[in-house]
């Protein structure tokens, strides 16, 4: 959503969703900002124990019990969960992993630093609206995000990761919360009944399996967004660890978007909003794709 709409926009969805709260701030700066912001995240996950800092900086946690109460967040479930994704997350129950989850905590702080230096004005939008990175264990997922808690990130890198990688993971987690926002503001969606049945299912962008409509919207934005972060800043890997290569996501993009396509064109389910999302990540696609294919050409070429 950085790259797809821009700084602008999002920073205008916070301050619209927070601006009856940014109205009682004395100073509306970007402090002012960040409070209005956070007690805007109160107002609506006030049914959960979901923490919120004022401090522009994003905090990685390292205290063992807000860890665990983080964690409770994640097993939150909803009639849209499809996978048991709560179980993903290894609870701490030893000293030997808590002492892991430092380190990755310490690995993921440190790459941030780094993305902070080479990339301010997404880590400006970053910090406003993620309050919280934990580390959690994990065998089979690199972290997370739910609309449970928005503003907090589950982080569990892997030993081979390098700086390239934790980047695509930021990216990829960001762009869940900027969506979770963006859909709090416009609505993406006409009708949730319609998203529970598993005739309207779609195929993920990421996952490439049939998911219920938010999730793979969800996929096809977050695909969108990472492809968008190599064409225009990180180069295309070519072995890459978080993501499929370049090739492959673009492919499995198209699909998603044909897959989209064909509901829509038989239920009507996404509202104008929606639309104008995936129509503006299909015009993005085909853009990264023509410039593969040119690069393609002038590497045979040579």
């Amino acid at each position: 959503m950085y790259q797809l709409i821009g700084f602008e926009k999002n920073l205008e969805t916070v301050i619209t969703l927070s601006y009856q709260q940014l109205l009682q701030e004395k100073n509306p700066d970007t402090l002012g900002l960040k409070r209005a912001y956070n007690k805007f995240l109160r107002n609506i996950q006030s049914d959960s124990s979901v923490p919120a800092s004022d401090s522009m900086d994003v905090e990685f946690v390292s205290n063992p019990n807000i860890i665990k109460n983080l964690i409770e967040q994640y097993k939150v479930r909803s009639a849209l969960d499809d996978k048991d994704q709560s179980k993903a997350i290894i609870p701490p129950d030893s000293n030997q992993s808590f002492e892991l989850m430092q380190i990755a905590t310490q690995n993921c702080q440190r790459e941030f630093g780094k993305l902070k230096h080479n990339y301010p004005e997404f880590t400006n939008l970053f910090e406003l609206v993620i309050n919280y990175v934990f580390c959690a264990l994990s065998n089979v997922s690199g972290g997370g995000s739910t609309s449970n808690a928005i503003g907090i990130i589950w982080a569990s890198p892997k030993s081979n990761w390098q700086s390239e990688d934790f980047v695509e993971f930021y990216t990829h987690e960001f762009t869940h919360h900027l969506v979770f926002l963006d859909e709090r503001r416009y609505q993406h969606y006409i009708d949730y009944d319609l998203i529970l049945d598993s005739d309207n299912f779609c195929r993920s962008a990421i996952l490439c399996m049939a998911r219920p409509l938010d999730k793979v919207f969800h996929s096809l934005l977050v695909a969108t967004e990472v492809l968008l972060t190599r064409e225009n800043v990180l180069g295309h890997p070519q072995f890459p660890k978080i993501h499929p290569p370049t090739e492959d996501m673009l492919d499995n993009c198209f699909q998603t978007i044909s897959s989209i396509e064909t509901l829509q064109a038989r239920k009507s389910i996404l509202t104008a909003r929606g639309l104008e999302l995936m129509n503006l990540c299909k015009d993005k696609l085909h853009e990264i794709s023509k410039s593969q294919c040119k690069q393609k050409y002038a590497v045979i070429g040579s």
